[in-house]
């Protein structure tokens, strides 16, 4: 099950560069995800999300930023090109390619 949203700024999610934006509390949405499967990028910021839920492979770009909760990234797509990682607590990076270019940032 993927995690719900509340539309506010306390959590928000940019599926393109213009940053339309959906504020998520502790879910992303299906459609939050197919936005971003339409642009090839996700970029979530201040959200209470566990875990990373599958996502599709047509993403390449993730950017998580001040998600303290997040402790895995198994929903990652196995074509992942860019990861960055800022100010995640619990976070755990592993089992991630040797192909994926990752910045932390804490």
């Amino acid at each position: 099950m993927l995690p719900t949203s509340q539309l506010r700024p306390s959590g928000t999610f940019y599926s393109n560069s213009a940053e339309t934006s959906a504020g998520i509390k502790s879910e992303i949405t299906p459609t939050q995800i197919e936005e971003a499967r339409a642009i090839g990028r996700l970029y979530i910021k201040d959200c209470d999300i566990e875990y990373l839920p599958q996502l599709p492979n047509e993403i390449t770009s993730v950017t998580i930023e001040n998600c303290n909760n997040l402790t895995t990234l198994t929903g990652l797509p196995v074509n992942t090109q860019n990861l960055s990682v800022i100010n995640c607590e619990k976070l755990q990076i592993t089992d991630i390619p040797s192909t994926v270019k990752i910045y932390i940032l804490n």
